[in-house]
């Protein structure tokens, strides 16, 4: 199998056998079993393409001179990525409101901006063991603040088809 695992990368991938030291050698595809009966009518000579996270399973029949004919199945995981999740300090002024940090920004695998579901999870201390509360003002636990203070937030996106849920690495200071 030429590509067994893999992590996404926003590009396809073939889920192809290759038999070593035998010629002249075909391989169907299908992604239903094939068996000596059917491999020409529902296999196909090119390998099925994939681009999501997931796994794939292609059965396949093969054929050759210096061989008996064989079936079986072939596998390929393409496991999910982890986006890049910037989130910039920020200063703000006191006006008795809540008050928060401005939107995260998160990158693909291809280091393009993407538009990703993101919740912010504010702290009172810098370690990042204690959520806000409402002697800061949130209206909920790690909610955003405000009354006066300094806060440490972090980003955390959605986990997605392709893409892993993420936290900021260290907290943005609020």
């Amino acid at each position: 199998v030429e590509t067994k695992e893999c992590i996404y990368d926003d590009t396809s991938k073939a889920l192809r056998a290759a038999i070593n030291n035998s010629n002249p050698y075909r391989i169907y595809y299908s992604e239903i079993p094939l068996t000596a009966e059917n491999y020409q009518a529902e296999g196909s000579t090119e390998p099925k393409y994939y681009t999501d996270a997931g796994s794939y399973t292609s059965y396949i029949y093969v054929t050759g001179t210096d061989f008996a004919d064989f079936s079986g199945s072939i596998t390929m995981t393409i496991q999910k990525a982890e986006p890049h999740v910037y989130l910039s300090s920020k200063n703000t002024a006191y006006n008795g409101m809540i008050q928060t940090i401005d939107a995260a920004r998160v990158y693909d695998v291809n280091d393009r901006e993407m538009e990703m579901l993101v919740a912010y999870v504010y702290f009172q201390d810098e370690a990042c063991t204690r959520k806000t509360d409402s002697s800061c003002g949130a209206l909920s636990e790690g909610g955003a603040p405000s009354a006066v203070g300094t806060y440490y937030v972090h980003a955390i996106t959605q986990e997605t088809n392709n893409y892993h849920d993420v936290a900021t690495k260290t907290p943005a200071m609020f």
